[in-house]
């Protein structure tokens, strides 16, 4: 969970117990905040009064996790609403004609 958010997306981490989960998710930089849901009902948001706070106790949360025997599942970052990373365009459309 070292990554706290990329550039203007979501990201978020599952982490699973048995048959329990725990899901934290970070909106992009502009928000400092976390949600976390889970274990079972509980949930939670989480507000910073700014980045290194946030970051500090994310590391914290995650570590502790960690130590109650929790494992980390899976990590997403969203992307959707950033620009177009590629440096050359494609060209022309490359799908065949169905028709």
């Amino acid at each position: 969970m070292h990554d706290t958010g990329t550039a203007s997306g979501e990201t978020s981490w599952l982490f699973i117990r048995r048959n329990e989960t725990v899901r934290v998710l970070r909106r992009g930089p502009t928000w400092l905040q976390l949600a976390i849901a889970g274990p079972q009902e509980a949930r939670s948001v989480l507000r910073f009064g700014d980045e290194e706070e946030l970051r500090t106790f994310q590391l914290r949360h995650e570590q502790q996790l960690f130590n109650d025997g929790w494992r980390l599942a899976g990590e997403n970052h969203e992307r959707r609403g950033q620009s177009d990373r590629r440096r050359v365009a494609r060209g022309a459309d490359r799908r065949r004609s169905t028709g």
